[in-house]
């Protein structure tokens, strides 16, 4: 971030759950085809899936989890810091595919361990299958 003002100190507004809710969906009116996000980390994650659920042809982010199927509970856990209710279904329906990447110990310290299609919500719990 490039500074300014006083004596050159970069002055870094407070962010709030609502301005990133904002900052989520005025992110999605720039980019026509596709919504990009980043990295969800908080409450903005409700704004990504009313975004991802109004008929955007695709769209991506990045989040923190130790499994496939962890994302999914981690979106649940994002949402529910800004939603009394969580919407396994438009959870469901938002996210269509989950690329696990982990850690390994030799170069290039990643890999690709998982690619899973999110099929639907069902019996409680999220209907994943093997991406081909």
């Amino acid at each position: 971030m490039s500074g300014g003002g006083q004596g050159g100190v970069a002055h870094q507004k407070h962010r709030t759950t609502r301005d990133h809710d904002r900052s989520a969906t005025h992110d999605a009116s720039l980019a026509a085809g596709s919504i990009i996000i980043g990295e969800v980390r908080g409450g903005e994650a409700l704004a990504m899936l009313k975004a991802w659920n109004t008929g955007h042809p695709g769209g991506v982010a990045t989040i923190h989890a130790n499994s496939a199927s962890d994302a999914l509970r981690r979106v649940e856990d994002l949402v529910g810091e800004s939603s009394h209710t969580i919407p396994t279904r438009s959870i469901a329906s938002a996210i269509n595919l989950i690329m696990h990447i982990e850690r390994i110990p030799t170069a290039p310290g990643r890999r690709v361990s998982r690619i899973v299609e999110v099929t639907g919500y069902g019996n409680d719990d999220y209907l994943l299958r093997e991406a081909r």
